[in-house]
């Protein structure tokens, strides 16, 4: 599990899927599982960040762990 930025993380799975979690007080809870890093971003998009910038996290920490 790789940390995108601030509480979410993504964790690689087969076949391409990824799933999206979020940090809370008592471990992680999963957002859902993707194929595609854009509709990851938009689901966790906020003012801060705009989803393209997510979705540039998430591209370079899945590229990141393949490497790994």
């Amino acid at each position: 599990m790789r940390q995108i930025y601030g509480k979410y993380y993504v964790e690689k799975e087969t076949a391409g899927r990824f799933q999206i979690l979020q940090e809370t007080g008592r471990g992680y809870a999963s957002i859902g599982c993707y194929f595609s890093p854009a509709l990851a971003a938009e689901e966790i998009a906020d003012r801060e960040h705009g989803e393209k910038w997510i979705r540039d996290r998430i591209e370079e920490e899945m590229k990141g762990e393949a490497e790994v």
